[in-house]
């Protein structure tokens, strides 16, 4: 008996491992497809249909980031590729990756990458702090 309910609990416990990472991937796939829009905790618990603290603990573990802070990351990551890659305006840019405005988006883009964004667009990256990812 004590066999069976080892074999049982390591089925068990591999199958909460299972789910877990389906919520994460869950998460990040929601992350890549709304980006551009404002996205609130709230908004992706439901999706997940889990409890806002939960999901986050579990994210964090499985990742070693907060959701918001993936969130920032990949907006980043998008942004500095539309700056290399186009020559659309700073602002639009930074709308198109979910900020309302420009000011807010230039902070958190000089917060990540070290420099400006119209900087960045000027000198490449050879002036940008390594990426988390």
């Amino acid at each position: 008996m004590d066999f069976l309910r080892k074999e049982h609990s390591h089925i068990d416990e591999a199958s909460a491992e299972s789910q877990q990472l389906k919520y994460v991937r869950t998460v990040i796939k929601y992350i890549q497809l709304k980006f551009s829009e404002q996205i609130t905790m709230e908004n992706i618990a439901g999706v997940c249909g889990l409890n806002r603290s939960y999901l986050s603990r579990l994210f964090h573990d499985a990742t070693g980031y907060t959701i918001k802070g993936y969130l920032q990351i990949y907006r980043m990551q998008i942004a500095q590729k539309m700056l290399r890659e186009s020559d659309l305006s700073i602002s639009y840019i930074g709308n198109a990756v979910g900020y309302v405005d420009i000011f807010t988006f230039s902070k958190a883009f000089k917060k990540h990458t070290g420099c400006t964004p119209s900087s960045y667009r000027k000198n490449g990256s050879e002036h940008i702090r390594k990426n988390l990812f």
